[in-house]
């Protein structure tokens, strides 16, 4: 018979598991970030020259750049698509003497040495400003194939919030008109994960993301498929 673990022992593996799959400052550069290339400063798309949280140009043109990673993408204003430099980026790199640095939504509640960061404190909102940018410019990502098979055909358009470490949920943003497009792979929602009446444009992916404590998702409506493979739930989902 397998043995049964306990929920520490289960959080214990889970936060392992991130740790190894390094959501660090660093770690998100060595995340590809599919369709997107790193041109003239900006993020683009390849295939069209969209700039990140521009209109798609009038005559798309392929661009030849530097294919771009996950930390490309943070760095990205989304009002401009121009990278930022790690010192233009003020509070939302957060690190610690002897510690790795991480972007804000990153940030884990503790080091992998146990001493704390600090966002265990933080207000359920404190998160929700930079997460609504990002959700606001997020497209559509059309996928092919059927069921565990299915792939990104193209540019990933999502949110990018794989590895992040959540607080309260997802703020729908600019009303419930505007759906979420997001990457929640091994993301970790540390609190209540209120989704109600929220509306999720293409697929949604919570595979292996945690939630720490309930999730609500009375009402929410899924236009694609949503999955959430492997994912570990401490709380009612409802």
């Amino acid at each position: 018979m397998a043995e049964t673990k306990t929920r520490e022992q289960r959080d214990a593996a889970w936060w392992d598991a991130w740790w190894d799959a390094d959501f660090t400052w660093d770690g998100l550069a060595k995340k590809q970030l599919q369709g997107w290339v790193v041109a003239d400063d900006c993020l683009q798309e390849a295939e069209t020259g969209r700039i990140y949280g521009q209109p798609a140009p009038g005559a798309p043109t392929q661009v030849i750049g530097k294919p771009a990673t996950v930390q490309d993408y943070w760095r990205a204003d989304p009002a401009t698509g121009r990278l930022r430099a790690d010192s233009e980026m003020g509070d939302e790199l957060v690190g610690g003497p002897g510690q790795p640095l991480f972007h804000r939504i990153h940030l884990p509640l503790a080091f992998r040495d146990g001493s704390p960061t600090g966002k265990a404190d933080w207000a359920d909102d404190a998160l929700d400003e930079l997460l609504a940018t990002r959700l606001i410019v997020a497209n559509e990502t059309i996928w092919e194939g059927v069921s565990y098979n299915r792939k990104i055909a193209g540019t990933d358009g999502r949110a990018q919030l794989g590895g992040a470490v959540l607080l309260a949920g997802l703020a729908q943003p600019d009303g419930t008109a505007s759906p979420l497009c997001i990457d929640a792979w091994r993301s970790a929602f540390t609190r209540t994960a209120d989704f109600r009446f929220a509306t999720f444009s293409g697929d949604a992916s919570f595979g292996r993301a945690t939630f720490s404590g309930d999730v609500l998702f009375g009402c929410a409506t899924f236009s694609g498929d949503a999955s959430f493979g492997s994912a570990t739930f401490s709380g009612d989902a409802l």
